[in-house]
């Protein structure tokens, strides 16, 4: 499916024009740079790598091996430089020690929070901005400093370590962006790792007039987290366990398909609440039963209490748009190779891990203006949507044009061109296997050349 166009007349590319030129002006600010280098001493000669280009070039999708990156991205970059032909790989691991991977943690926030302020289209449900929260894992590379740091998640029969480490997103499932993230050890669990950035999402930058509201599977509901999001005003949605608090066990064995109770927080978590400033210590929620086509019943605990305007099918509908988060981790490890690791110490193992969040949404916020488009086309047998991995694989050479050659506004549109090209039809209920990759000794970013 190929519509013939005038970019500028059916997609508005403008939004993604600044939003680029507001990341890059970022990364070019002193404050920044002073901010994120490891010490006082570091980048202060003019070579290669700058931190910007440094950036850059991590922002071209390391999937290769590094030599191979490295020989395209001179290529891209080269201005009859001289001192281009001494770069190597070597260059590249010393650069990376002097970058902190909060630089990326930094770039994603501006660029989502741009991406929210300039955009025509945030999509919301009922007023609400759908934040879903869920954790995986992700296999790291088996090095000292990891193993020492992370610990060994489990050894194989012909008795090679292999370490792994807990990640976890918050993701806004209309939109389609990670706003928050973190990886950790595999000895944490997925709360551990939310309790960690909540404190990030207390303040995150709001839609005017719209609520943020957070949706979870059942294993982080808890009274303190329940009691905090209630005293930061945040809406929230739990998928609940029957038979672990007595409300909820109570409530699936009355047979009833909603009711408003109070929950009164614990004596155990009086000192919790006083550090979080939690002031109220009994709140209203509602609990609904949800009965699934399997012949399955679900409980959901939840703080939209009206029930005029949120109907017990309005709760099914929101619960079940969470699904995105869970493909958007199947991107990461399949379209992004989130496990191609380049750096095998904790800071370079994070640098991968954020860099890659903010390449999936840079893809994202390029997609969803196509994907409105081609939502309006008159319907065939399928509908169109925009491949994804096309998608990431246009920003490779896109970085380079945005950020080096100041070429935004022709490349944007030479990639929205291409993308709609290249859709690709949604088939409901069709499902896919998950893609079996050959075992290599080495991960494929330390294959040898």
């Amino acid at each position: 499916m190929y519509y013939p166009i005038i970019i500028g007349e059916l997609v508005n590319v403008t939004p993604l024009i600044d939003n680029l030129d507001l990341t890059l002006k970022h990364i070019d600010n002193e404050h920044f740079k002073s901010e994120h280098k490891g010490d006082k001493s570091s980048f202060t000669r003019d070579r290669v790598f700058t931190i910007k280009n440094l950036i850059i070039f991590f922002l071209t999708q390391l999937q290769r091996s590094i030599k191979r990156e490295l020989l395209d991205f001179i290529e891209a970059i080269r201005e009859n430089r001289a001192d281009l032909a001494g770069v190597s790989g070597a260059a590249f691991s010393k650069a990376r020690k002097k970058l902190k991977y909060t630089a990326f943690v930094e770039l994603n926030d501006v660029y989502v929070t741009n991406h929210y302020r300039l955009s025509e289209n945030v999509l919301i449900w009922k007023d609400y901005r759908l934040f879903a929260v869920d954790g995986s894992t992700a296999e790291v590379p088996n090095s000292q400093e990891m193993i020492n740091l992370w610990g060994v998640f489990k050894q194989r029969e012909d008795g090679k370590k292999i370490c792994m480490s807990r990640t976890i997103q918050v993701f806004d499932v209309l939109n389609k962006l990670t706003i928050k993230s973190d990886i950790d050890s595999i000895n944490k669990s997925e709360s551990e790792l939310f309790w960690n950035i909540l404190p990030q999402l207390a303040n995150y930058p709001q839609l005017e007039t719209h609520v943020d509201l957070y949706i979870f599977d059942r294993y982080y509901a808890s009274h303190d987290l329940i009691f905090y999001l209630d005293s930061i005003n945040k809406g929230f949605c739990f998928r609940m366990k029957k038979n672990w608090w007595k409300v909820s066990e109570s409530f699936y064995n009355s047979g009833e398909k909603s009711r408003i109770v109070t929950l009164t927080l614990p004596a155990k978590y009086k000192q919790r609440a006083d550090e979080l400033g939690i002031i109220h210590r009994t709140i209203q929620v509602r609990l609904v039963r949800i009965e699934l086509e399997s012949g399955e019943t679900e409980i959901l605990l939840t703080s939209l209490l009206d029930e005029q305007n949120v109907t017990i099918e309005d709760l099914k509908e929101l619960y079940g748009l969470r699904w995105p988060v869970e493909t958007t981790y199947r991107h990461l490890k399949h379209k992004v190779k989130l496990e191609n690791f380049s750096g095998k110490s904790e800071n370079g193992i994070k640098q991968d891990f954020f860099v890659k969040i903010m390449i999936l949404n840079i893809a994202v916020s390029v997609a969803n203006p196509v994907d409105d488009l081609l939502r309006q086309q008159p319907k065939e047998k399928f509908t169109h949507q925009v491949n994804l991995t096309n998608a990431i694989g246009a920003l490779k050479k896109g970085v380079v044009d945005w950020f080096i050659r100041g070429r935004v506004k022709e490349s944007i549109n030479s990639i929205i061109e291409f993308l709609l090209k290249t859709t690709e039809p949604i088939r409901k209920g069709r499902k896919f296997l998950r893609p079996k990759l050959p075992k290599t000794k080495y991960h494929r970013i330390y294959a040898q050349v």
